[in-house]
């Protein structure tokens, strides 16, 4: 969808960027956004607040180049001389492809765990500001999906894309999941019907027996486990919803 939106051409608009720099240059905006926390992105002289000067990140670009970019559908404007991109989700993803890039190219692994990982109260969390984007990289990077495992697993039913993770893989977010949030009560994970669709399938009923008698200790955990029998249509686990149903 983002390279769709960055190919299409205007009549009245320059169209000179190939498919690959306009990505790239699309996915320098989007971290900077997030690393500076900052929402809109400049295109004319203006004073608003929390507003990105493109000038000052792709800065081997020329005025044009910069204009062409932002002028694609992959942006929509924002008040007077400002745009952002035409979805949120675009933002997250291209954030996430822009630090893959960067591991790639030598970033060291401390330098980006840095970025997404911290602690609050002695507690390992993901940053709450790059929780979108650490989901993104946890499709494509072991370390940071080990990290987010670790301290946040529901974090991978809610962002990045879930149903691009195998059956395997979703078995291992449940795995994650029901140890800490079993014996306790509602804790607001913010795991909902919505995500949960996005992950449920018919073969995770041999998890689900495994993690059974763990995850009854606890709201969260027990909720999630009889949803996605629900949503899944597990018949290897009827008995199991029917027995808490009764």
């Amino acid at each position: 969808g983002v390279q769709r939106k960055l190919r299409e051409k205007g009549a009245k608009k320059r169209n000179a960027l190939t498919i690959d720099r306009a990505q790239e240059g699309a996915e320098r905006i989007a971290l900077a956004l997030y690393l500076l926390k900052q929402r809109s992105i400049k295109v004319a002289a203006s004073d608003e607040a929390e507003t990105l000067d493109v000038e000052a990140v792709l800065t081997d670009w020329t005025p044009t180049e910069q204009q062409e970019l932002l002028g694609k559908s992959l942006f929509d404007p924002n008040g007077v001389g400002s745009v952002r991109f035409h979805h949120q989700a675009s933002q997250e993803y291209l954030a996430a492809r822009r630090l893959q890039r960067l591991r790639k190219d030598g970033m060291p692994l401390g330098d980006l765990l840095a970025l997404l990982f911290g602690e609050i109260g002695g507690l390992r969390v993901v940053k709450p500001s790059m929780a979108p984007v650490a989901a993104w990289l946890s499709l494509w990077d072991a370390d940071i999906r080990r990290e987010v495992l670790l301290r946040e697993p529901h974090l991978l039913f809610r962002q990045g894309l879930p149903s691009a993770f195998s059956v395997e893989m979703r078995a291992r977010i449940l795995r994650a999941y029901v140890p800490q949030f079993a014996g306790k009560d509602w804790c607001r994970a913010g795991v909902g019907h919505g995500e949960l669709k996005r992950v449920a399938h018919p073969e995770r009923g041999p998890v689900i027996r495994e993690l059974w008698l763990s995850a009854y200790t606890g709201h969260d955990s027990r909720e999630l486990l009889l949803e996605l029998i629900w949503l899944a249509a597990i018949p290897s686990c009827a008995d199991l919803a029917l027995s808490a149903a009764l």
